[in-house]
């Protein structure tokens, strides 16, 4: 069974171990290798919040997504290349309103960037 978790990810019952590499800083976001699949047929695959999300770098509103508070166990992964990120062991409730993870499967898959858009300079 798959079930959506935030636009961009996809819950699957944990299958394997966990392979991992640590994130060293709470603004990290992981971007992944995007299946080469032309934007119509994306489009019309997926919804047009995960298409926003997925490729054109946007995001939901905090607090509005069914698995920000969602910790049954199962894998995280992408609903555009279906390749696993994350798995519910590493999931945690950072407080900012969507899921957040410490720890990713596979760093061969995905690409960790600094994302510190939304935080106050002054803070």
């Amino acid at each position: 069974m798959r079930l959506l978790l935030r636009p961009i990810v996809i819950v699957r019952k944990a299958l394997q171990a966990n392979r991992s590499v640590q994130l060293k800083h709470p603004f990290t976001t992981a971007l992944v290798w995007r299946a080469m699949e032309d934007k119509e047929s994306l489009k019309k695959r997926l919804t047009p919040l995960q298409y926003h999300v997925t490729q054109e770098a946007g995001t939901e509103r905090p607090y509005t997504g069914c698995y920000n508070k969602f910790y049954e166990e199962g894998m995280y992964c992408c609903v555009v290349c279906r390749q696993d990120l994350f798995t519910s062991k590493t999931k945690y409730d950072s407080g900012c309103g969507w899921p957040a993870f410490n720890d990713v499967l596979s760093k061969e898959k995905v690409t960790l960037h600094q994302d510190t858009s939304a935080v106050d300079p002054d803070w």
